[in-house]
């Protein structure tokens, strides 16, 4: 059994963190397609649309959605759950004061995820960590070959990466690994594809107010000497998308005008009090205030974005080791060698990878050898060279040369990534609107993405209807955003056609 301990415990942490993510992400799903029928009733423009209402509804949906918690924060948990408990059991022997510290801590990251309300992220403190703390102690594992070698034998792979980027000029992120890594091959596209269509599912249940695309608000004038500010507060609210209702049941946030003084409330509790003028004069700021005291998953997307550059990777990392070892072991070979071959392959693959992505171009390029280099890659039709050029560049300064090599090799590629950059580097130069509303039917999401946000950099009021058209028939919720932000920048409001 301890040969299978890690997927064991693995599998078993999937699940439970798999079943808790999918309900999560299944509630919010059923709580804004409500808000969605709501606000259409209401004659509002709404994202996502109606036709992505179907989806918020469907198990399927929760489930694929879910699987962003699951392969961050689920694995994170994992990880850090195994990485105590061997402490535990193995550096401190049992160790009972070891242990009340332990726990000491558990109840700090439950205070913590807390601290502004109640947070989902507890389900996953409260359920996930104790089960798998649980199974770690049943099947301890830990005495075996792999523990006689050095810390820094295991991380070999990752010295390795860090050196070959640090010596080639080359930079692993998450942009980079988009490109030309996922878009420049078939899997990688369809990888890329289920990311855009669903990740803004499990993106909306861990967003601040600030963040959310569209918030319902309600206003009530108790005084009649309020009145007067009636309107001016709704178009305030409505400028930074906290569409106005009549039904205080429906709202997200009420906001309650009484004498000089507006009251924030949710549900009934009072959030703040901020006055009337420093509201209507600084709308920004105190919104932005009501934001962060409202937020209820702040430690919860920390803990995400540390488990997605930490937790997740070496859980996958530990994996991936564990079975090429019980795969090299299957033909008879000595632990020692099977050891040493498992890490080798990986370091191979290490180089493989780094040698995918293009050397960055230096900081202390001048205008006339970017523009010379920039030339060069379209001859010699160099899609990864004019990716990292056009990434480089500032967009402020091209000149009508660049501005026409970048037309002329947008036309002719058919390649994802160097279409997205082109369009992005074209998208403040005017007069463009044609082109880039040609990209609007890309079979790629991202160009589509870029497409539209060049049209809202054009600066042309003329484009605000198609754009509203293109959002409403869009059935892309991703798609739809990049719709509604173009929108914002090009100073249309999400007005009713009556607003009382």
């Amino acid at each position: 059994m301890n040969k299978y301990r890690l997927l064991l415990i693995t599998l078993v942490g999937l699940a439970i963190g798999q079943t808790i993510a999918m309900l999560h992400v299944y509630h919010s799903n059923l709580q804004m397609a409500e808000q969605i029928q709501y606000l259409q009733a209401q004659r509002y423009l709404i994202v996502p649309n109606i036709y992505v209402l179907p989806s918020l509804k469907s198990i399927y949906t929760a489930f694929v959605g879910g699987l962003f918690f699951t392969g961050t924060i689920v694995s994170g948990i994992i990880a850090l759950t195994m990485l105590i408990s061997w402490f535990w059991i193995k550096i401190t022997n049992k160790n009972k004061m070891a242990l009340v510290i332990i726990i000491i801590q558990w109840f700090i990251a439950i205070y913590q995820t807390n601290v502004n309300g109640w947070s989902a992220f507890t389900l996953y403190l409260c359920i996930l960590m104790p089960v798998l703390f649980g199974i770690c102690l049943l099947f301890p594992g830990y005495d075996n070959h792999s523990t006689q070698y050095p810390a820094i034998f295991w991380c070999l792979p990752f010295i390795l990466m860090i050196a070959m980027s640090y010596g080639t000029g080359k930079t692993v992120s998450f942009l980079s690994i988009r490109d030309f890594l996922l878009l420049s091959n078939t899997p990688g596209q369809t990888c890329n594809d289920l990311y855009y269509r669903y990740t803004l599912y499990p993106g909306e249940v861990i967003k601040p107010f600030a963040l959310k695309q569209q918030k319902t608000c309600f206003i009530d004038s108790r005084h009649p000497n309020n009145k007067r500010y009636f309107k001016t507060i709704v178009r305030k609210c409505i400028a930074y998308d906290y569409l106005v209702v009549p039904d205080q049941h429906m709202a997200d946030v009420s906001l309650i005008i009484d004498h000089q003084k507006i009251c924030f409330q949710i549900n009934d509790r009072l959030i703040m009090k901020t006055d009337i003028m420093h509201f209507l004069q600084e709308t920004r700021s105190v919104l932005s205030d009501f934001s962060q005291k409202t937020d209820t998953n702040e430690f919860f997307r920390m803990c995400i974005l540390l488990s997605l550059i930490m937790g997740a990777p070496i859980l996958i990392y530990m994996i991936t080791i564990h079975l090429l070892c019980l795969l090299i072991q299957l033909v008879n070979v000595p632990d020692r060698i099977s050891y040493w071959l498992v890490m080798s392959v990986l370091c191979l693959f290490v180089v493989i990878i780094i040698y995918q992505f293009p050397s960055n171009i230096s900081d202390s390029i001048d205008q006339k050898d970017w523009e010379k280099t920039f030339q060069q890659a379209y001859t010699e039709k160099n899609w990864r060279k004019g990716c990292v050029l056009l990434k480089s560049h500032d967009y402020q300064q091209q000149t009508n040369i660049e501005t026409q090599i970048a037309t002329n090799w947008l036309s002719q590629t058919d390649h994802p990534v160097l279409k997205y950059w082109l369009i992005r580097f074209l998208s403040n130069t005017p007069g463009h609107s044609n082109l880039f509303i040609q990209y609007l039917d890309d079979p790629h999401v991202n160009v589509v993405c870029q497409a539209v946000y060049a049209l809202g950099c054009q600066r042309d009021r003329g484009l605000i209807p198609p754009i509203v058209s293109f959002l409403n028939d869009c059935p892309h919720w991703y798609v739809q955003m990049y719709a509604y932000r173009a929108l914002k920048r090009l100073g249309w409001q999400n007005n009713r056609p009556v607003v009382k």
